[in-house]
């Protein structure tokens, strides 16, 4: 489905493992940015789950709203819908690894993110 990817993948692997003698462990793994990238990319894409499901522990009014969440109200985080935003993944279909690399990683809004 993303040969570019794939590739880029693969050469990582080999690079890592070449300059490890072949051996692969945590440390090797640790190395292999792309891949970390990679697999927080199918997480956003692919939840293990669509959304969180919590209770209000005390009552909370949200900021700049007068919106009033009471103690013991059940809230839904939708993260299926976070993660398939364009406002917070342009083009959120696509498969694209580099939204998490160093250079992007900051521009990721806090709380959209939820594997």
């Amino acid at each position: 489905l993303n040969p570019e990817v794939a590739e880029k993948l693969q050469a990582e692997i080999q690079r890592v493992l070449d300059s490890r003698g072949g051996k692969l462990d945590y440390d090797a793994l640790k190395e292999m940015r792309y891949m970390e990238c990679a697999l927080e990319e199918t997480l956003r894409k692919y939840p293990p789950v669509g959304f969180l499901d919590r209770v209000c522990t005390k009552a909370y009014e949200l900021p700049n709203s007068s919106l009033l969440i009471k103690e013991n109200l059940n809230v839904v985080i939708p993260v299926y819908s976070l993660h398939y935003d364009p406002q917070y993944y342009p083009e959120p279909q696509r498969f694209d690894p580099d939204r998490f690399n160093e250079e992007n990683r900051s521009k990721i809004v806090p709380g959209t993110y939820l594997p």
